[in-house]
């Protein structure tokens, strides 16, 4: 007969109402389509910083680095649209609107 250490001889003596039992909510083996409603709404908000890289400018004929150095472009935008969710996947159409500053 094989010794138990002493934390396997608790374990050992719990009885099963200290068990976790873990459910999960929805189906995995489902299609995608049965798991998402058919309608939905996308919503974001973006912030960046960018650099455009070899971008010249057509009214002073000049390259961004060459007039604004390596400053970045702050920008901050706001988007929001419908989904429609088939079997294959989802479908959206957004509209957005943002501001920058360089």
């Amino acid at each position: 007969m094989q010794a138990l250490s002493p934390r396997a001889a608790e374990a050992a003596t719990k009885d099963e109402s200290s068990l976790v039992e873990i459910n999960y909510p929805i189906d995995v083996q489902s299609s995608y389509k049965e798991r998402r409603r058919t309608h939905g709404a996308n919503f974001g908000i973006h912030l960046e910083n960018y650099i455009p890289g070899n971008w010249s400018s057509l009214v002073d004929s000049g390259f961004y680095n060459e007039t604004y150095g390596k400053t970045p472009i702050s920008l901050t935008s706001v988007e929001g649209g419908y989904k429609y969710n088939f079997a294959l996947g989802g479908i959206s159409l957004l509209a957005g609107i943002g501001n920058g500053q360089a």
